[in-house]
């Protein structure tokens, strides 16, 4: 008898995947974990989770098997670190983190690890964004050499928390210069170009548009033109 994998949610944003994890056989949602004790009673009665936690560790020494860590995004690499060193898989909400120094550390750990660590970019997993990936695939597009991509979300409504109290988006999404949130619009795109390495990449995008191009070396990045979209170009055609 195969055994049952024990899930821990932490970050009540995590609970989206619940529909998931229901869907799979042999899959528990064994704990959520959340600052919020009001959260935590009213979410872990609706969703039938048996054991909740307002402290990250406490939940690490619990027998589950992986962790969804969907907390403010400049928790994710201290957070995934410390659950890898105890044995636990991953499941971690974008963006991964957020300096490159931390994200090298990640990579390190995940590597001695031996554990599973998964990026949740949930938008390359959007039906609209396979089929484009599968008409690349089938090359119908001919060799993929341009891509353009865009992500709008108007998020100024997510800078306060129900309570009143400042939201992490508002320094790391609103308060910084630079996009440390690319990934709903590049991760789709990305796969496209399988197997391509990112060699360059230039940034000054106000209306969120972002482009790539394929030219010796690899992948380069830049700001699109102000053009009507085309999402994808290849030598055969274009979308």
């Amino acid at each position: 008898m195969s055994k049952t994998m024990k899930i821990g949610i932490a970050g009540g944003r995590g609970l989206s995947t619940m529909m998931g994890f229901n869907a799979i056989e042999g899959v528990e949602v064994a704990t959520l974990c959340d600052l919020d004790e009001e959260l935590l009673k009213s979410k872990s009665e609706q969703y039938h989770i048996p054991h909740t936690y307002r402290i990250f560790d406490d939940m690490l020494e619990s027998d589950i098997d992986a962790v969804v860590i969907a907390t403010p995004m400049q928790c994710h690499v201290p957070q995934a670190i410390a659950a890898l060193e105890a044995g636990k898989h991953i499941l971690s909400e974008v963006t991964a983190g957020v300096t490159m120094d931390e994200l090298w550390w990640l990579k390190e750990t995940v590597e001695k690890s031996g554990r599973t660590y998964m990026y949740a970019e949930n938008y390359a997993y959007m039906p609209f964004c396979q089929q484009v990936r599968e008409m690349v695939r089938k090359g119908l597009f001919g060799e993929v050499y341009y891509g353009e991509c865009e992500y709008l979300h108007n998020v100024r409504s997510l800078m306060v928390y129900p309570n009143g109290k400042t939201s992490w988006r508002s320094y790391w999404q609103l308060g910084k210069r630079g996009n440390f949130y690319p990934t709903h619009s590049l991760g789709p795109m990305m796969q496209w170009f399988e197997g391509e390495r990112i060699q360059s990449i230039s940034d000054h995008v106000p209306d969120g548009k972002r482009q790539a191009h394929k030219a010796e070396g690899g992948l380069h990045l830049s700001p699109a033109p102000q053009h009507d979209r085309i999402p994808a170009a290849g030598h055969q055609g274009m979308l």
